[in-house]
């Protein structure tokens, strides 16, 4: 697991400079060494899902981000039916993707479905106890208007 995570890390590092496709190569070996590991539905397996998925908004490849989008939300959203799942990390993780598949949304030019899922995500950021100071309400609070 120190592979992927060093791989992580220069993910990142990589998507910083700008060098997007070394970043994607980066993120994409971390994520199969922990699906691998891990699962699918582990928590550091999604944090590298999400990963991929930004890089591949940089490169605009939405739909191909849209799908790993989907699939960590449905993953996301199925623990938060498990006895105990609407922890406050689960919810603000939920409006996290939810906030993220907004943006790819309006880039995708559906401006509706954008609005949708930027309330979705409102509504789980505030089911978590976030209020209008926080960074994540506030961005889409602005965005709403």
């Amino acid at each position: 697991m120190t592979t992927a995570r060093a791989y992580d890390g220069l993910g990142k590092i990589n998507l910083a400079l700008g060098k997007l496709q070394v970043a994607y190569q980066f993120h994409e070996s971390a994520l199969r060494i922990k699906e691998y590991n891990m699962g699918k539905r582990h928590a550091s397996t999604l944090f590298s899902m999400s990963n991929v998925a930004s890089v591949l908004i940089q490169l605009h490849d939405y739909n191909k981000a849209m799908k790993i989008l989907d699939t960590i939300f449905q993953i996301q959203d199925e623990r938060l039916l498990e006895p105990n799942g609407q922890t406050i990390s689960n919810l603000v993780d939920v409006g996290n993707t939810l906030q993220k598949i907004g943006r790819v949304l309006f880039f995708m030019e559906k401006v509706d479905d954008g609005i949708r899922s930027y309330h979705q995500a409102l509504a789980h950021y505030k089911a978590a106890g976030l209020d209008d100071s926080d960074v994540r309400v506030a961005t889409l609070l602005q965005a709403l208007k």
